[in-house]
């Protein structure tokens, strides 16, 4: 149902601080930020920016892709890519939602923590309903139709996370 991988090291600081700015200049989207969208989402090509950092964070999310889905490659079709904040003393924007794209291909949405917080992601199904322990520098992998939201909290935090949206052949 959700995978999680083991805890891999790049240099947060440094991404946090680009991925600040890269949200500030590359918003969700045009109607920002009048849309429906969380108050500081970035447009969805984070791993288009030229950074080693975000080269690590790809290479490990891929690698772990072909891992969890026993492949020995993977054919994309479309992947998506946001950086989210969530500025120290404000709430999250808990809506629930899913990245479930295409019938007869293989859909798979993650996200990885990149500061310390104690606001996890919560996730529902028809049978049950679980939340992350949001740990930095782990990459958690669901199917893309399970409908999910961040924890509805106020963060004592900048909080940063990266949510990925994959399809791919079967």
């Amino acid at each position: 149902m959700i995978e999680i991988n083991d805890y891999f090291n790049f240099n947060n600081n440094d991404l946090i601080i680009k991925l600040k700015e890269y949200i500030k200049k590359n918003p969700c989207c045009e109607q920002f930020p009048k849309c429906d969208h969380p108050a500081y989402q970035s447009d969805s090509s984070v791993f288009n920016i030229k950074d080693i950092n975000i080269d690590i964070i790809k290479n490990n999310y891929f690698n772990f892709l072909l891992k969890i889905l026993n492949k020995k490659s993977l054919d994309v079709v479309e992947n998506k890519v946001w950086a989210y904040l969530t500025l120290k003393n404000n709430e999250t924007k808990p809506i629930w939602h899913h990245h479930f794209a295409k019938n007869n291909y293989i859909n798979v949405s993650g996200l990885i923590y990149l500061t310390e917080t104690k606001i996890g992601t919560e996730f529902k199904t028809q049978f049950l309903n679980f939340e992350t322990i949001p740990y930095i520098n782990r990459w958690y992998v669901w199917h893309s139709s399970i409908v999910h939201r961040p924890k509805d909290m106020i963060s004592d935090v900048d909080r940063i996370v990266i949510a990925t949206s994959t399809v791919l052949k079967n």
